[in-house]
């Protein structure tokens, strides 16, 4: 029988040594329950998620300590450069069977107060939140990583994307509502080499996509115009890998429900790789920031040179955007259908051309 360890049964002088303690324990089963439960959780450190752990959350909050800068979990095969954890992983080994569950209205939550630091590019102290502060922003991050679920959480206060999965395959994202204010602040953002996943029952109202995939995305060098750090650990993956094996593919995106900021659903393919078999469908709009140009957007050519599209269904969308469906390339084997614009002077259809 599979053993269950319960954090709040565990003593240290503060969070992270109690879930340090009791991630020790389990790590001498092959596979095992974490339950954080009977209380809520206060956090500094990234919680490490190892192959063949499910972790519950039941009727708490896990919440960043102010001025963490953290993920909330990581997967614990991204070894991470000690002196430098803001730089590229030294190495990511593969990870297998892990799931985060979330029961009877568990929340993940960030810090009340952001940690500050200076900007040398921009030449200001500023909040160390938003994408040009790196991977490490990430509520949730997962590289490398098979048969993964993510479910029944709600996500508040992020500091950047609130989950990003990157070179992971076969992943169940679904029943989670995503809320965020930050610069950038996507809700489930797939990276390079993202395939065969569904992500469903999604609802959220975030600062920028709530749903993004996007492949091909390589920044290497640092800073690099603002951002100061990677938005991905796994530079060492992605060079030994075909460009072939950075495409996203295989991908069922369905019954979200979104607003908030730019777009609701976004697909970017960049520098060769193509985004394929991609079916979005099911998708309600259920509020809108100032900004909020599209439901759904097809978009090459930004981070890199352009990519391609081919094999996309997007169906039965209800838009409150400018714009409900919007493409700057040429897609092969597109089907549009059940598209509806309910924003006044709102459209089906649309183009865009990049700055």
């Amino acid at each position: 029988m599979e053993p269950v360890f319960y954090v709040n049964t565990y003593e240290g002088k503060n969070d992270d040594d109690i879930i340090s303690a009791c991630l020790r324990d389990a790590s001498y089963y092959e596979k095992k329950t974490i339950v954080f439960s009977g209380r809520d959780y206060e956090i500094n450190n990234a919680v490490l998620v190892d192959s063949g752990m499910t972790i519950i959350i039941d009727g708490c909050t896990i919440r960043q300590r102010n001025r963490a800068f953290d993920n909330v979990f990581r997967g614990a095969n991204i070894q991470l450069d000690p002196d430098n954890p803001k730089n590229p992983a030294i190495n990511i080994e593969q990870l297998q069977n892990i799931k985060i569950m979330g029961r009877n209205n568990a929340v993940i939550e960030g810090c009340s107060i952001n940690r500050c630091g200076y900007h040398p590019v921009l030449g200001e102290e500023q909040e160390m939140t938003g994408d040009y502060w790196g991977f490490l922003t990430y509520q949730l991050l997962f590289v490398r990583t098979e048969d993964l679920e993510i479910s029944g959480l709600c996500l508040k206060k992020t500091r950047g994307w609130a989950i990003t999965l990157d070179l992971c395959e076969h992943f169940w994202l679904h029943d989670i509502q995503i809320y965020s204010e930050v610069k950038n602040g996507d809700g489930i953002h797939l990276l390079c080499g993202c395939c065969h996943g569904v992500i469903q029952r999604i609802k959220g109202v975030t600062s920028d996509d709530l749903i993004a995939v996007q492949s091909g995305f390589r920044l290497d060098e640092f800073p690099s115009k603002n951002y100061l750090a990677p938005f991905y650990p796994s530079r060492c993956e992605y060079e030994k890998r075909s460009v072939r094996e950075l495409d996203c593919h295989d991908i069922i995106i369905r019954d979200i429900f979104c607003g908030g900021e730019m777009h609701g659903i976004i697909l970017l393919a960049l520098n060769d790789t193509c985004i394929y078999n991609i079916c979005i469908e099911n998708i309600e709009d259920i509020e809108r920031g100032k900004r909020y140009f599209a439901t759904v957007f097809v978009y090459t050519g930004i981070y890199g040179t352009p990519g391609s599209f081919k094999d996309i269904v997007v169906r039965r969308v209800s838009s409150l955007a400018d714009t409900a469906f919007v493409s700057n390339t040429s897609v092969t084997n597109l089907l549009l259908s059940d598209i509806t614009a309910n924003y006044e002077n709102g459209r089906l259809y649309g183009t865009f051309r990049g700055r």
